[in-house]
């Protein structure tokens, strides 16, 4: 129930950005813009801190499992990593990237040109990261299994 309220509050959020984005740019209401641009710049931020969390948990475990033998702590590490790397549906990818796009044609469009390329950067190198974690998280798990 705590995963499914987090994930409903992330993406009214994101949603509710979304629009508030679209209706500043919409009515041309300056402030609006900049308030949306802000939130924007605090999604950058934490997307940089949670990309170099993401990189250095994987690599953290992934040397424990080098080391550790016992097999019940390597599932245990295995599990934690699941939720973070799992798959997406096609669905929820092709909304993420409908979602990225509307975005950075949004925020272009008003004027916040920087704030947009750099959201754009962001956003592919965060899917980046993650990709090239679920590439090791299947690697760990087949290690496992075997």
């Amino acid at each position: 129930m705590k995963k499914f309220l987090t994930k409903l509050v992330a993406e009214i959020v994101s949603v509710g950005l979304v629009a508030l984005l679209a209706y500043s740019v919409w009515k041309g209401v300056a402030s609006l813009t900049a308030i949306a641009a802000a939130a924007y710049w605090i999604i950058i931020a934490l997307s940089i801190f949670v990309g170099l969390i993401a990189c250095i948990g994987i690599w953290a475990i992934e040397k424990e499992l080098e080391v550790n033998s016992d097999p019940v702590k390597r599932e245990k590490l295995i599990g934690s990593l699941e939720a973070t790397f799992k798959k997406q549906g096609f669905l929820k990818k092709s909304v993420s990237w409908i979602n990225l796009a509307i975005v950075v044609c949004l925020l272009a469009y008003s004027g916040w040109v920087f704030t947009a390329v750099t959201y754009v950067l962001i956003a592919l190198l965060c899917k980046l990261v993650i990709s090239v974690g679920r590439e090791k998280f299947e690697n760990l798990k087949q290690q496992i299994q075997v």
